[in-house]
């Protein structure tokens, strides 16, 4: 889709900005679409600073009705001659009448993503604030958190606002590869180099030159191979397996991990330069446990996308499931949210409402 932006008449816009694409509008690619299919999404005022507004490439309209003075007889005029609205205000019961007099649908309110993360919690507001400064840089970045917290989704983020968003991102578990195996797998090997190498074959770092590679469970990595990795960081090359040619590599590593590396320091099993390599830039995620109030647009969110998923109606989730969910200790954190909630969907195909009765029968019976 075209960078393009919807301007507002300049009498009464001081700022004009991209809104991200929250909700079904992939159709919109000019202003023409958008003048044939009217709706408004009405975005509280409180939350407007902390939304990413700035790298979504959408056509949207925004009328920030505190910042620009706008009265409403102005916002009633500019209806009439624009429909595609996205509004800013602190009176929201003022401008919801006055849409719906013109007969122009509301969209309910849109939960803050980003990237993937869903999320209305201070601290999600804090992390996702710190993603976006580190990644205009090109340092090296450590994401810590407990299994399931989201950690690869924060790497993406980084790579996509930075700028090698247009090179490879990619990603390498390093808990999931054999260590016989990781070292080709990262630094590719040459025709011969041991046995089933029947052709060249570049690694990771070669296949992620000029964008990012994602470093998963770092600190699952053999130490016979952390010594190479921080030469790569060092020196900016590889060595391919049966190979005595090095290759100059331009990588910004990101790395993360639910082990507690300090600890492993200690112990002699990860090394203290590669620790301290790696860890420029630390990113802490909080577990589920201690970010409740996010729940809720999360259950939400899961429901949306289960039901879409398997071609089902999305039944309503109700304030006492959402209630029991806040309840619920969630060791897996994000992901055993996400499972458990499509497998209620799933075992209630047909229910209108998802209560607190399927959720607990739901908890027992999975």
């Amino acid at each position: 889709m075209e960078n393009k932006k919807v301007f507002l008449d300049k009498s009464l816009s001081k700022e004009n900005w991209i809104i991200p694409d929250y909700f079904d509008t992939e159709n919109f690619s000019s202003t023409e679409d958008i003048s044939t299919s009217p709706f408004a999404v009405i975005i509280p005022y409180e939350k407007a600073e902390s939304l990413s507004l700035d790298f979504y490439l959408t056509n949207r309209v925004i009328i920030d009705c505190a910042e620009n003075e706008i009265s409403k007889k102005e916002l009633r005029d500019l209806i009439l001659k624009k429909p595609f609205y996205i509004v800013i205000d602190k009176d929201e019961r003022n401008l919801e009448n006055i849409f719906k007099k013109k007969g122009i649908p509301l969209k309910p309110e849109i939960n803050q993503t980003f990237f993937g993360m869903v999320y209305s919690s201070k601290v999600m507001e804090n992390i996702v604030s710190m993603i976006k400064k580190v990644a205009k840089t090109d340092a090296t970045v450590l994401i810590r958190g407990e299994s399931g917290t989201g950690k690869e989704l924060v790497a993406k983020a980084i790579h996509s606002l930075s700028n090698r968003k247009n090179k490879h991102f990619i990603a390498v578990n390093c808990a999931s590869i054999p260590e016989t195996l990781l070292e080709a797998e990262l630094f590719g090997h040459k025709k011969g180099a041991f046995t089933d190498a029947y052709a060249d074959r570049k690694g990771k770092f070669e296949e992620a030159d000029g964008g990012t590679l994602f470093l998963d469970e770092i600190g699952d990595m053999p130490l016979s191979l952390q010594a190479k990795i921080l030469r790569v960081l060092q020196e900016k090359e590889i060595t391919p397996l049966g190979s005595n040619k090095n290759i100059k590599v331009n990588v910004r590593v990101v790395s993360a991990t639910s082990r507690n590396l300090e600890e492993m320091v200690k112990n002699g099993d990860f090394r203290e330069d590669l620790y301290y390599r790696l860890n420029v830039i630390p990113i802490n995620l909080p577990p589920l446990r201690e970010r409740k109030e996010d729940i809720p647009e999360l259950a939400e969110f899961f429901l949306k996308k289960s039901s879409q998923k398997h071609n089902i109606p999305e039944p309503e989730l109700t304030k006492s499931a959402i209630k029991v969910l806040k309840e619920i200790e969630w060791k897996g954190n994000i992901r055993e949210l996400e499972n458990f909630v499509e497998k209620v969907v799933i075992f209630n195909i047909g229910a209108k409402k998802i209560t607190d009765k399927e959720i607990k029968k739901g908890k027992k019976e999975f």
